[in-house]
């Protein structure tokens, strides 16, 4: 299952995605100018890695092996999944 998954993203993403990108890359450039293309590129580029920070600064207390949702108490949920 984890297998078909995968595959599933990557072609989303190599296909899509990619697709997607030259596509709306090709007519800011067209429209625009490549320099100024660039420049919103890179502002665009800034603004996401800012909420990338902003987010992982909010969600400190959790990881992958420990997830914790963001809206949850630290006492503890109802619907928590536990392990045995």
């Amino acid at each position: 299952m984890g297998a078909t998954i995968l595959m599933f993203l990557n072609a989303m993403y190599g296909g899509l995605g990619q697709s997607l990108g030259a596509i709306i890359g090709g007519r800011l450039q067209s429209k625009l100018g490549t320099v100024q293309t660039f420049i919103y590129s890179g502002c665009f580029d800034l603004v996401f890695v800012g909420v990338v920070i902003v987010y992982l600064s909010i969600r400190k207390s959790s990881n992958f092996r420990n997830p914790v949702p963001i809206g949850s108490s630290s006492s503890g949920s109802e619907g928590e999944l536990t392990t045995q």
